[in-house]
C-alpha cells in the first residue's frame, strides 16, 4: 500500500465489487483461532525499540495500549477508529526490512483481530460480516464528503461518471492514500482533544 502514495487516482475512477456468494457452513462455523493462545503473542518478543518506535511515533493511547500486553492482555482499546490510527503511522513510517517494525504491526494486528472477535465474532459470523461491511461502507462515505468538501473548495463539482457512486471521490491530482492520511490526521485531532467519537464508529 505504501508504494501506492505516487499513484494519481483518476477523479472519474469508480470502484466496483462483484457481490459475495453464500459462504460454506466450514467457513461460518469453524473455529478459526485461540483467543488464548492469541493473547499471549502481545506479551512475547517486545523489545527496548519497539517500545521507543511506539512512543515515537504513534498517539500516546496506542503506545501505552500495546505495551501495557508486556504485563497484562490489553486490547480493547484497538477498535476501528484506532485502527485508522495505526494505518496512518504505518503508511508514513511501517519498513518491511525492519524486524522491530514487522513484530509492532503483528501486534497491532493482533490486538484489532481480537477486539473485533470478542465484540463481533463471538456473537456469531453473521454480526461479524455485517459490522465489517457496515464499517466500509461509513468509511467511504466520509472519505466521499471530505473529498466533496475539498473539490468544492477547488471549485470542483463531481463528474456525471461519479455522481451516483457512494465510495470515494478523489480530486483531481490526489493520491490513492489521501483520503486515508487526511482522514487519519482528523481522528488524530479529535482524539488529542478528547471528544468522543459517533458509537456508530466504535
Amino acid at each position: 500500500v505504501q508504494s501506492l502514495r505516487g499513484e494519481p487516482t483518476p477523479a472519474s475512477g469508480v470502484h466496483r465489487i462483484a457481490s459475495a456468494e453464500p459462504p460454506p457452513t466450514q467457513v461460518t462455523e469453524k473455529v478459526g483461532y485461540s483467543i488464548e493462545k492469541s493473547m499471549r503473542l502481545l506479551k512475547d518478543g517486545w523489545t527496548d525499540r519497539q517500545e521507543a518506535l511506539l512512543q515515537q511515533h504513534f498517539p500516546e493511547y496506542i503506545a501505552s495500549g500495546l505495551i501495557e500486553n508486556k504485563e497484562w492482555p490489553n486490547f480493547g482499546f484497538m477498535d476501528e477508529e484506532a485502527w485508522l490510527d495505526v494505518y496512518d503511522v504505518l503508511l508514513d513510517c511501517f519498513d518491511i526490512q525492519d524486524e522491530d517494525w514487522k513484530e509492532i504491526l503483528f501486534k497491532a494486528w493482533v490486538a484489532r483481530v481480537l477486539n473485533h472477535t470478542v465484540n463481533y465474532c463471538v456473537r456469531g459470523y453473521g454480526v461479524a460480516m455485517t459490522r465489517l461491511h457496515r464499517y466500509v461502507e461509513e468509511v467511504q462515505h466520509r472519505f466521499t464528503m471530505i473529498e466533496k468538501k475539498a473539490m468544492e473548495e477547488q471549485g470542483l463539482d463531481k463528474s456525471p461518471e461519479t455522481a451516483n457512486f457512494s465510495g470515494p471521490v478523489f480530486a483531481a491530482g490526489s493520491t490513492a492514500t489521501d483520503g486515508l492520511a487526511h482522514d487519519g490526521s482528523r481522528v488524530k485531532a479529535r482524539r488529542r482533544k478528547g471528544e468522543f467519537l459517533p458509537n456508530s464508529f466504535v
